[in-house]
């Protein structure tokens, strides 16, 4: 991981693991009572993941970790040899198993991840869904006979669920909905508890629109006429001649 076999000699030298620990105890209550059940798992920052740390979250209940494929390429390196293909080492799960507990470790295609990002931002919707699912194929081709390769993907039933599905989130900064249905898209739109929808499109942005979010996805707005009210102060005057 990120210091494969660091040696754990002194706690001390563990704050920010037991800071992180701490918060995935305090966060369980939360999220509990949000969806009904605690976390099974959590993204930690990289620079704390080692086998020591996913130890302890292990302990704490949490069955599996994510992280950026940068993590998994440097404790690769660090184990000698040459860095094999990354459909070789990419796309499924690994073990950590540490005794008495294990955690199960995914990691993130961080190229895909920018494109999903930021890059399509900058394509028409169809070729950037068009794209997307051509990349998908590619991981699919690419991966060892006999493997499946692990990609997160949620399907859903219909218009409802799907809509259920981006709600069921204590956050609501952006989303986006990619359909060819013009109706059924400003439907979702209005439905959507998130500050910006994209529809076909994502990370649009213009000066003279308000930029905001809903839920824990911060207070009051940047940009716009919502966005100067923030440095205005009402007063109300009453008087009586």
């Amino acid at each position: 991981m990120a210091k494969p076999g660091a040696a754990r000699e002194d706690l001390a030298l563990y704050e920010d693991a037991i800071l992180h620990l701490l918060y995935q105890r305090y966060y369980s209550r939360f999220f509990e009572a949000e969806f009904g059940q605690p976390p099974r798992g959590m993204w930690p920052a990289e620079g704390a993941v080692s086998r020591d740390f996913a130890d302890l979250l292990a302990q704490a209940g949490c069955d599996w970790i994510a992280s950026g494929e940068g993590v998994l390429v440097n404790s690769l390196r660090s184990g000698g040899g040459t860095l094999p293909e990354r459909s070789d080492y990419l796309y499924q799960a690994y073990r950590l198993e540490n005794g008495r507990t294990a955690t199960t470790c995914f990691f993130r295609d961080d190229r895909l991840s920018d494109l999903i990002g930021f890059e399509y931002a900058k394509w028409h919707g169809k070729d950037a869904a068009a794209h997307f699912v051509a990349e998908l194929k590619a991981v699919a081709d690419r991966s060892a006979q006999g493997k499946r390769p692990v990609v997160s993907v949620i399907p859903f039933d219909d218009e409802d669920e799907a809509v259920a599905l981006a709600n069921d989130s204590t956050y609501g900064l952006a989303a986006t909905a990619w359909t060819k249905d013009l109706g059924r898209a400003h439907r979702i739109a209005k439905r959507l508890k998130a500050g910006t929808v994209g529809l076909n499109c994502q990370m649009q942005f213009d000066h003279s629109m308000p930029f905001g979010g809903y839920k824990q996805s911060g207070w009051g707005y940047e940009s716009g006429k919502a966005g100067l009210d923030t440095y205005l102060q009402t007063k109300i005057v009453w008087a009586q001649m």
